[in-house]
């Protein structure tokens, strides 16, 4: 089997979802991958752009579920949870190349 299309996987997110429990990205994938019985060789297969075939088709048929009203997307904003008064999480990297470090709190 090849690669499901977006609009093949809404049903599968919307199953998984059908229980009400708060679920991750992963837990999506993982289940929707499950469904398909997708073998390892698809779920990693690459896109021209660089970006994961089965992720990226995960995620647009989740962006059409939520304007479509039928899901709900709930967002952590990891600046609640710090200490700094200026909500700092992030910190320099050690090595001086790019990317962020996440701050450790007192």
């Amino acid at each position: 089997m090849s690669v499901p299309k977006f609009n093949e996987i809404m049903p599968e997110i919307i199953r998984c979802l059908g229980d009400g429990k708060i679920h991750d990205i992963k837990e999506i994938r993982e289940f929707c991958a499950q469904a398909f019985s997708l073998s390892d060789e698809e779920r990693l297969l690459v896109l021209p752009s660089g970006y994961n075939m089965f992720y990226d088709r995960v995620s647009w048929a989740k962006t059409y579920l939520k304007k479509a009203g039928l899901i709900e997307m709930n967002f952590i904003d990891i600046r609640d949870y710090t200490q700094n008064k200026h909500r700092k999480v992030d910190d320099t990297p050690y090595s001086g190349g790019g990317g962020m470090l996440m701050s450790p709190q007192p």
